[in-house]
Parts: structure tokens; C-alpha cells; sequence
């Protein structure tokens, strides 16, 4: 089973954390709307193993996406 914590703050922003030794492969219930990717802890950047998730995610009310094993994603709508 996959391990997965999701936080939504409204329609503002979402946080997804994959808190397995796998990757997760997920969909997640995202209000509708366009989000960017402020911080990934997969990125090379934080010695991650490099970062699969897109930078703009656009929602219908819900996204997929696949994080890293112990690994967070942050998207923020713009302007939030």
C-alpha cells in the first residue's frame, strides 16, 4: 500500500508528501484550477534522485502524479 499525505490549504496551494521507500503513483482530489510547482524535495537542487513531477499542473478536481520515495511536492495557484 502506498503511503501518501495530502495537504490542501483551499484553493491556494497543495502540499503531497510520499512517505514509502516507493515511488507513489497517485491521483489526488485538487480543487480546479492551474498550479505551479514551488519545491520539490526530489529536485537535484536538495541531492534528490531528480524530480518527475510537472511544473504546471492543471486540475479538473483531481491530479495525478508520481513523487519520489520520502519525497514532498508543494504547488501553489498563481498569485497565492
Amino acid at each position: 500500500a502506498q503511503r501518501v499525505l495530502l495537504v490542501r490549504r483551499g484553493k491556494r496551494a497543495w502540499f503531497a508528501f510520499c512517505l514509502g521507500p516507493q515511488a507513489c503513483e497517485v491521483t489526488l482530489p485538487i480543487a480546479p484550477g492551474t498550479y505551479r510547482r514551488v519545491l520539490s524535495s526530489a529536485a537535484s537542487a536538495w541531492n534528490g534522485p531528480g524530480d518527475s513531477t510537472p511544473e504546471v499542473v492543471e486540475s479538473a478536481g483531481e491530479a495525478r502524479s508520481r513523487l519520489e520515495p520520502y519525497s514532498f511536492v508543494v504547488y501553489a495557484a498563481p498569485g497565492a
